[in-house]
């Protein structure tokens, strides 16, 4: 919602600064081994995905049940990742964190 809020008060400077300004909207995204599979190998992403099932982070199709932002999905993920991945899991700074992001 204040993201929502933000975007249509940019939108509505643009059109008055006689830009030619459009919103695209998104949905949110399952997270998938083959959406984490961008940051991981396989088997991890996997893992990672049957991870965020297991502790209930995701719904039954697969999105985030809390923004990704809120990072409840770290220590799922790290269970999944530990020795198998050098993604740092920090924000604005992780694949993975960043796949988060996007998902929601």
């Amino acid at each position: 919602a204040y993201t929502a809020g933000e975007v249509r008060e940019d939108l509505w400077q643009l059109r008055a600064d006689g830009v030619r300004a459009a919103e695209l909207r998104v949905g949110p995204l399952a997270v998938t081994a083959e959406l984490l599979g961008r940051c991981l190998a396989e088997a991890p992403a996997r893992d990672v995905a049957d991870a965020l099932r297991s502790h209930s982070l995701v719904d039954e199709r697969g999105h985030l049940r809390h923004d990704g932002r809120a990072r409840r999905w770290v220590g799922a993920v790290r269970g999944a990742i530990t020795g198998r991945s050098n993604d740092t899991l920090v924000a604005d700074e992780s694949c993975i964190a960043e796949i988060m992001n996007v998902a929601w």
